[in-house]
């Protein structure tokens, strides 16, 4: 009780810690792993079985108290036996446990000690005098530790909830997610590295590379780092890439046609060559055999053929006269 002496008197409960949450934690238990979803329909489950079952335990209890302040004051009343009281009247008694004296007011619940205020039970002192008053020590007790109090707590009721996928969701769109909107700033393209992480290397530039956006999709940076948009510099590249591209795509097409052309072109060439090609062979051979010769004409060595002597027809024998 020391640590309490300076806490207000309307606080009746004497356990003062704030380990709550780790009271709470130990209690849910695995539920902390689940989805919201999940975890959310599990606790109200186990909340709405936990009042469920104190208010059917409220309301089988015997006493005026719950069972607990019952045992506090059976053995506050066996301590009560050591000490020796006076009656001065008016239900005011002056009660000396020990060495050290105290002075008991049952009208007005007080005792000098200053445990019956705080705690809201009666102390070692009252409960000698109201044992000798033969009075229920019940009820000198403060009200928030009576059965009805304790059956108000958890008198209220959490109302089941249906299945979330059996609901009518006809009247409800599909939410879609918010569009990218670029941020402003300029990008950043390296992470934010740690004091005691040394200078980017050649192995963090070929692992940056591989790293893929959640976001945008993109290679070369992570949800971390994303600007939610391509900057004007890769905008302006793209743009370039697909104008050279195209540009690319028809020099290949009239490179194509062009070709096709020559093709034919060089083709009629061969042909024409050839034909002027015998023409002069035939008049290098005529001059060859006619024993003529030009400046600056070379003369092609020619086969030597056997003359043919002309056939002449036999004359026809002339008729004597």
């Amino acid at each position: 009780m020391w640590a309490r002496h300076t806490i207000d008197s309307g606080c009746k409960s004497d356990h003062i810690t704030n380990n709550v949450t780790e009271s709470f934690n130990h209690w849910v238990g695995d539920d902390r792993k689940k989805p919201i979803m999940a975890m959310v329909e599990s606790l109200t489950c186990r909340i709405m079985v936990r009042l469920q079952r104190r208010f059917e335990k409220g309301s089988i209890f015997e006493f005026v108290t719950t069972p607990r302040i019952r045992k506090i004051i059976d053995m506050t009343m066996q301590d009560a036996k050591l000490c020796k009281m006076i009656d001065t009247g008016d239900d005011e008694f002056q009660v000396r446990d020990g060495f050290t004296t105290f002075v008991v007011n049952l009208r007005t619940k007080s005792c000098s000690c200053n445990y019956w205020s705080l705690r809201g039970l009666p102390c070692t002192h009252a409960c000698t005098c109201i044992s000798y008053k033969r009075y229920n020590v019940e009820r000198f007790c403060d009200h928030y530790y009576s059965n009805e109090m304790y059956c108000k707590t958890y008198q209220e009721m959490i109302h089941p909830m249906p299945e979330l996928d059996e609901r009518d969701r006809d009247g409800y769109s599909t939410v879609d997610p918010p569009e990218l909107k670029r941020l402003p700033g300029r990008p950043r393209t390296a992470r934010r590295r740690a004091a005691n992480e040394g200078r980017a290397g050649q192995q963090d530039t070929r692992r940056s590379c591989t790293v893929r956006c959640g976001i945008c999709k993109e290679f070369g940076h992570n949800r971390k780092s994303c600007q939610r948009g391509k900057t004007a510099k890769e905008k302006k590249k793209e743009a370039l890439t697909f104008a050279a591209d195209q540009a690319q795509n028809g020099a290949n097409t009239e490179g194509i046609t062009q070709a096709s052309i020559g093709t034919s072109t060089q083709g009629d060439g061969n042909v024409e060559r050839e034909h002027l090609g015998d023409a002069n062979a035939n008049e290098i051979s005529t001059q060859a055999s006619n024993g003529t010769s030009r400046k600056g004409v070379v003369h092609m060595p020619t086969t030597t053929q056997p003359s043919q002597t002309p056939q002449c027809e036999p004359h026809a024998k002339r008729k004597k006269i």
